[in-house]
């Protein structure tokens, strides 16, 4: 039996779009939010523009280190994998390594090939530091 058209859009995602020489790059998948179950992925990160804000909604909160706002992120995944509403990533700041830890909220699109899912990192930033605290 042949590959069906299915099977080529998965192929495709896999081999283009999530290539970490082009567009992809890996994170750490925690399934159900377990770190001991912690597992490298290949996905594409497409941070928020704006912090804190995200489809009208704004969640900042006040405190001793100035202002906090939560930070919105979208993960683009293979249609393989299976992640749910528990699931948590790791995230790598490519330009100076420090790492984000960003809770799943929910699935934003699918297709044959690829699922996206909006992620939040809560009060990962301040208005004081640039540092993302977990």
């Amino acid at each position: 039996m042949g590959r069906t058209f299915k099977d080529t859009l998965r192929f495709d995602a896999e081999k283009t779009f999530l290539n970490t020489n082009s567009f992809a790059e890996s994170v750490v998948h925690w399934p159900l939010g377990d770190h001991a179950e912690a597992v490298t992925r290949k996905a594409i990160v497409d941070w928020d523009e704006q912090e804190g804000q995200m489809f009208g909604t704004t969640r900042f909160t006040s405190g001793p280190k100035g202002r906090k706002a939560d930070r919105f992120v979208n993960i683009e995944l293979s249609m393989s994998i299976t992640v749910t509403e528990s699931d948590r990533f790791v995230l790598t700041n490519q330009t100076d390594g420090s790492e984000y830890l960003a809770n799943v909220i929910r699935r934003v699109a699918e297709d044959h090939g690829m699922q996206s899912w909006l992620c939040v990192v809560p009060n990962g930033f301040d208005s004081k530091s640039a540092r993302v605290r977990q």
